[in-house]
């Protein structure tokens, strides 16, 4: 992402963000793609003078004839004395905190390594992966009236994980003796 930064000819205007104007001139934030630029010297009639691609843009300000824009974790200062043929002047890389692209959160998302780059945008894929060993038998927890557990659950679910047993005659030999006792 981080050589992406470039002007380009039309791109459609399809999630704005974010407006800046300035010396007759409109910014107009494409979210996550960059800036489209507008002559505005006749306000009723703009006119498309391109777009700056910014991989991961929400932000911009103008100072001067730079623009400062996020590009998703760095800061990007782009030239604009032509706003038709910007072009990047300087970067400061890792400014912005990192963060992951939006997301269903019905779907689980694998382990993300930021030291090998920024996640860009997200691939929906079915895997089979086994997600969790358990070494230990799992003991269901019965409920009984009222969506309440049964009063004895408690005191037998404390022996059960206390013995860990191995075998299910063990098992049973544990609860006789916790019901005869």
């Amino acid at each position: 992402f981080r050589e992406a930064v470039k002007s380009e000819s039309l791109h459609t205007l399809v999630n704005p963000g974010k407006i800046y104007y300035k010396d007759n001139y409109l910014y107009i934030n494409e979210l996550m793609k960059g800036i489209h630029v507008y002559n505005n010297t006749n306000p009723a009639s703009p006119q498309y003078a391109g777009f700056i691609t910014i991989p991961g843009n929400v932000d911009m300000v103008i100072r001067g004839n730079i623009m400062y824009a996020d590009s998703y974790i760095d800061l990007v200062a782009i030239d604009i004395t032509n706003p038709a043929s910007s072009k990047e002047v300087a970067r400061l890389k890792g400014v912005f905190p990192y963060s992951v692209p939006s997301y269903d959160p019905t779907y689980r998302v694998g382990v993300i390594d930021d030291t090998q780059g920024v996640v860009v945008d997200w691939t929906i894929k079915k895997v089979r992966r086994e997600v969790q060993q358990i070494d230990y038998p799992v003991y269901p927890v019965y409920f009984g009236r009222h969506g309440k557990p049964h009063p004895e659950q408690d005191q037998i679910g404390r022996c059960l994980r206390a013995a860990r047993p191995k075998s299910p005659g063990r098992l049973q030999e544990m609860l006789s003796n916790q019901h005869s006792s």
